[in-house]
C-alpha cells in the first residue's frame, strides 16, 4: 500500500481461515499507528467459537483508540451440539434465539446465526 493508503485504511479486516474474521469499522491510520500492525498477532486472537482482543487488559487503549472500536465479528464452524438433532425449522429457530440471547447478554449486538452453516455474526461497540 502507498503511504497515503496506509493513512486511510477503511474497515480493516483480520481473517483466520476456517475460524472467522473481525472487521474494524471506520478509518485507521496505520502509518502513524505502526504498532497496530506490529502487535496484531498479540492483540487479536481468533479461535474457534471466540474472538479475544487485548488479552492483556493493561495494554487495551481507550474506546475509539487503536482497535478498541466498533467491529463486526463473523465466526465460522459454530455448529450446534448434536447438529443432527436440528433438522426442522422450529428447532433451528429456537437454537438461533438462544444464540441471540447469549450474544446480547455479553454486550454484543446479534446480527445473524445460520444453524446449517455454523455461521455466527454479531457486532460490538468496543472491546
Amino acid at each position: 500500500m502507498t503511504p497515503n493508503e496506509l493513512r486511510q485504511v477503511r474497515d480493516l479486516t483480520v481473517h483466520r481461515p476456517k475460524v472467522g474474521e473481525v472487521t474494524f469499522h471506520g478509518e485507521i491510520d496505520l502509518l502513524s499507528n505502526r504498532s497496530i500492525l506490529e502487535e496484531l498477532p498479540k492483540v487479536v486472537r481468533l479461535e474457534p467459537g471466540e474472538v479475544v482482543l487485548y488479552p492483556d487488559s493493561q495494554n487495551k487503549p481507550s474506546e475509539g483508540e487503536g482497535l478498541n472500536r466498533p467491529a463486526t465479528i463473523t465466526l465460522f464452524g459454530c455448529l450446534p451440539p448434536q447438529a443432527a438433532d436440528f433438522t426442522d425449522e422450529e428447532s433451528k429457530a429456537r437454537y438461533r434465539h438462544r444464540i441471540a440471547e447469549m450474544t446480547e447478554s455479553k454486550g454484543a449486538h446479534f446480527l445473524d446465526y445460520d444453524c446449517d452453516k455454523g455461521l455466527w455474526q454479531f457486532c460490538v461497540d468496543h472491546f
